[in-house]
């Protein structure tokens, strides 16, 4: 009897701890991976983040407008992102100022551009075209010297919010080139660049005699094939809205001389200050042009010509130039 009652002892006691063990087997399967449902949207005007480089990986669709946006990738720093095609998207970051970069197109290294920034907003807008062609320079012409120009012309396309800021549009488009979508802060358009008296300049004809003022309604040839002229996106609901404007800055020196035997030659004829000028473009006729400009020098190897050599000048343009 005895030996009957230790062998059910044994049996009882080995049937308990198999079925603890059972127990604790069934305690450490692990729970199936519950996946996060990303937002998507079939909306025209929508963005795209990936969660690589490369527009690779696991994907988030927003469209219209996101405030309070949260990245849903784990590594931002690795995250490609998309423009839908004809649309712009406001970015808003918080950086010191809150600012706010238009960006375009695909930009398959987004977060690796950015830095550290972190997404406040999103407003997807559509686009629109501004297209300005440089028509050249007009001015008194008295020698040939007098069509030597040099210094710079610069432009930028400028967007006013509904709260009075400013937003630098971005240039889609320069000498022919499209241009690099993930460099949001590319704004400027450098339409005549000539740092010198001595500098090569290719350009020709691009000096024009303004007696009187002409009427320029051909941008000027850069190559045989190509025209001066830039390509800027816009917020096209701020164009129809008389929002979007045209920011020149003009810095020209020229060469002078009061005609072909006059000894009161000046190789250094230039503005006093570059001038800034700011214009709403809906409002610009297709051919234009800005100034009277002044600039002002003395003979070479003289202290001070008599009251000075005097060269005023305008810049032309041409609106929505079809070949730029």
């Amino acid at each position: 009897m005895k030996i009957l009652n230790l062998l059910f002892a044994l049996f009882f006691t080995s049937s308990f701890f198999a079925q603890i063990n059972t127990t604790v087997a069934k305690q450490i399967v692990p729970q199936k991976h519950i996946s996060l449902t990303l937002p998507t949207t079939n909306r025209p005007d929508w963005i795209a983040f990936y969660e690589r480089n490369g527009f690779t990986g696991s994907v988030a669709k927003y469209a219209q407008e996101v405030n309070n946006f949260v990245m849903p990738f784990a590594n931002p720093q690795y995250i490609s992102m998309k423009v839908a095609p004809d649309y712009l998207a406001y970015i808003t970051f918080d950086d010191e100022f809150n600012s706010t970069l238009i960006f375009w197109g695909e930009n398959p290294n987004f977060y690796q551009k950015l830095g550290t920034k972190k997404i406040l907003s999103i407003k997807i807008v559509q686009a629109g075209y501004a297209n300005i062609g440089f028509g050249g320079i007009s001015t008194t012409i008295e020698n040939n010297d007098c069509k030597r120009f040099f210094g710079s012309i610069k432009m930028r396309m400028v967007e006013k919010t509904a709260d009075n800021q400013y937003i630098y549009c971005p240039i889609k488009i320069a000498d022919r080139t499209l241009q690099n979508p993930e460099n949001p802060t590319n704004t400027v358009a450098t339409i005549f660049n000539v740092p010198t008296l001595n500098s090569q300049n290719t350009l020709q004809n691009y000096v024009f005699s303004n007696n009187p003022v002409p009427e320029i309604t051909t941008a000027v040839q850069k190559t045989a094939t190509q025209k001066i002229g830039d390509v800027f996106l816009v917020n096209s609901y701020a164009l129809t809205e008389n929002r979007i404007f045209v920011e020149f800055e003009i810095n020209l020196a020229s060469a002078h001389k009061t005609g072909d035997f006059s000894s009161d030659f000046s190789s250094n004829v230039k503005m006093a200050r570059k001038e800034i000028i700011r214009l709403p473009y809906t409002e610009l006729a297709t051919f234009f042009s800005i100034g009277p400009f002044r600039a002002i020098g003395s003979s070479d190897n003289t202290t001070l010509a008599s009251g000075g050599i005097f060269k005023d000048f305008r810049v032309h343009f041409i609106k929505q130039n079809p070949n730029p």
